[in-house]
């Protein structure tokens, strides 16, 4: 916060006041490998948090480790942008366990392939130590772990969202083929994880204390020596929606989901089937734990409990339960042969879910599992001449009677309600709102009404050679930067706001952080000639803007269309928290609440104006 004194601030030239605010913004730089870093790490090791490496196609044999920075790693293409840990035998392949921040560190677009450490414990992946990360479309492919070590590795208090990926063909000698979690916190979405496999327990994903949600994703081929094909839980809480189990095979119990020691279950609108267990609990085996399960299939699989918890399964397909809208009957999959886990037209779980629960993206009630059926289409507009009672989904085809009854036939009502008409005078003259002889006309901004004063105009801002605060009264609706700042790129070349700027680099093309004008706003305008700034079809606004301002300086526009004087302009109780006002060419100190001393003695329109305040403020400016 920039803090002034009265006899301080009058000696000091706005100007250079002006030019500390305009730079106190710091940017992110992108480092590129191997353009400029011939290694990921070494780019890292030169990276600053909030920075981006962008990452060339290419095959990686290296160890890369975060160290605690916020920042983005990014490959060119996640089929092609390669760590390959075939030559690397040591500890970890890619480490994130320094604190750092899921929100601000994200490792996107690449393959992790081959690791197969010597070391025991050595993972692929390892997120820990209170650190986060947004894994977004990688591989973690064919990496085989001898001893008790997944493919990724999550502990500590971390949370990890992995999107949009494919996890497959791992091993561990232990637990978690796939992922290894405890006492952290995952989301999956959109992922596919297959042909995973653990010798003692959890062929995709073994927990332990652990929160983990998944949606929208495909379990399938993951297998285990022991207990839960899939995943197995050990006092965790796992919420599942719209995903697929199939095809995944336990040892001992629970060829799909094993839970134990008061974890928790909740699946909605998934499909659990033709998974395998040497005991019965071929889809999920539940000991001391609660399950919630609704629109959802377990078939042929069964779910075996054991010290049976709170148990809730309810419009659900399950082979054994009935009662609570459930249904025991075949759903009739398509083809399992081709792993084809879709509804047949004549399944019993179309339709049958919980009716309470949201429709289905064709307007029907739910369909039980996690791939609905799209239902029959054609016109179920009762009101058009090919409804069809048959369809439960519209296609958009629907006919409809013409003014003169006919089928599908164009004859249309004109302005003034007459079939066929031409306006005719007998018919009357109608104004834009159907309205015979009314005064309503469209005006330029295409209103219908009779008010004159509401229409779209222009107005031009007086701009000198060199830098002016401006602002704008209204704007069009079109508030693209490249709209209301066309010309020629030897007239305009540069816009400076609070958090943004752009260059013009040719005639109407601007480039940068800021893409659109508000009038809630002041800017900086470089130009090379005196000119008169054109705003065309600008809409009238009855309403002044509340500005929301933080504590500090804020460039602000002034949107009146009249010089107020500043002792006038702002409301009784915001003045004590305003400290000063600067404009081009001028600046005000507030002394005491409404005595104001300096250069600056009134709010002209089209200037714009940095605000400086003690305290967040939010307030409108005063009518005159």
């Amino acid at each position: 916060m920039v803090y002034f004194s009265n006899k301080y601030y009058l000696g000091v030239e706005i100007k250079t006041i002006l030019i500390l605010l305009l730079f106190s913004y710091s940017y992110s730089v992108e480092l590129h490998v191997p353009e400029y870093f011939q290694t990921i790490q070494l780019a890292i090791d030169s990276a600053s948090s909030g920075d981006e490496i962008l990452v060339a196609s290419g095959i990686y044999n290296e160890r890369i480790d975060f160290k605690g920075k916020n920042i983005s790693i990014i490959g060119e293409n996640k089929n092609n942008t390669i760590i390959d840990g075939s030559e690397i035998d040591y500890i970890d392949l890619v480490t994130i366990n320094n604190g750092e921040n899921i929100d601000s560190t994200l490792f996107k677009n690449f393959t992790i392939q081959g690791f197969s450490p010597i070391i025991q414990g050595s993972s692929a992946l390892v997120i820990n130590n209170n650190s986060g990360a947004v894994l977004d479309s990688i591989r973690i492919i064919n990496n085989n772990s001898p001893g008790n070590a997944p493919a990724i590795y999550i502990n500590d208090n971390s949370y990890v969202k992995i999107s949009n990926s494919i996890i497959s063909d791992n091993s561990s000698g232990a637990s978690g083929g796939a992922i290894y979690i405890a006492n952290s916190t995952l989301d999956i979405f959109s992922c596919q994880i297959s042909n995973n496999s653990a010798f003692q327990s959890g062929g995709a994903i073994r927990s332990l204390g652990a929160k983990i949600m998944i949606e929208e994703s495909i379990f399938n081929n993951n297998s285990t020596q022991y207990s839960g094909g899939s995943i197995y839980s050990n006092n965790s809480e796992i919420i599942s929606s719209n995903t697929l189990f199939y095809k995944n095979e336990s040892g001992n119990n629970g060829g799909a989901l094993y839970f134990k020691n008061n974890s928790s279950l909740t699946l909605e609108k998934v499909t659990v089937a033709d998974n395998l267990s040497n005991n019965n609990s071929s889809g999920i085996y539940s000991k001391g734990s609660d399950l919630v399960v609704s629109n959802t299939i377990v078939w042929p699989d069964i779910i075996f409990l054991e010290l049976e918890n709170v148990t809730d399964i309810r419009y659900s397909c399950v082979n054994g339960f009935e009662g609570n809208g459930n249904i025991d009957l075949n759903p009739l999959f398509n083809n399992i042969y081709e792993n084809d886990y879709s509804l047949q037209r004549s399944s019993p779980a179309i339709d049958s879910g919980d009716p309470g629960s949201q429709n289905d993206l064709d307007g029907t009630i739910v369909d039980i599992g996690a791939l609905s059926f799209y239902q029959i289409s054609g016109c179920v507009d009762f009101n058009a001449c090919n409804f069809n009672p048959d369809a439960t989904l519209s296609s958009d085809n629907c006919i409809y009677f013409d003014c003169e009854g006919e089928c599908g036939g164009d004859a249309v009502l004109d302005d003034c309600g007459v079939c066929n008409g031409n306006n005719l005078p007998n018919t009357g003259s109608c104004d834009c709102a159907n309205i015979p002889n009314g005064n309503n006309v469209l005006d330029d901004c295409g209103e219908c009404d009779d008010d004159s004063g509401n229409d779209c105009y222009d107005y031009s801002i007086n701009i000198h050679q060199g830098a002016n605060l401006i602002s704008f009264m209204d704007l069009p609706e079109d508030l693209s930067i490249n709209s209301i700042l066309s010309s020629p790129e030897e007239i305009l070349t540069g816009i400076i706001t609070e958090g943004g700027a752009a260059t013009q680099i040719n005639t109407g093309m601007w480039v940068g952080s800021l893409s659109e004008i508000s009038n809630e706003k002041g800017y900086w305008l470089i130009s090379t000639i005196d000119f008169n700034l054109l705003i065309s079809s600008a809409i009238p606004s009855e309403i002044s803007p509340l500005y929301n301002l933080h504590s500090g300086a804020n460039l602000i526009s002034y949107t009146k269309n009249q010089i107020i004087n500043i002792e006038n302009v702002f409301p009784l109780d915001v003045q004590p928290y305003i400290i000063s006002v600067i404009t081009e060419g001028g600046a005000s100190i507030q002394l005491n609440p409404n005595q104001w001393a300096g250069s600056l003695n009134s709010l002209e329109p089209g200037k714009g104006y940095w605000v400086i305040t003690s305290i967040d403020i939010s307030f409108s400016f005063n009518d005159d």
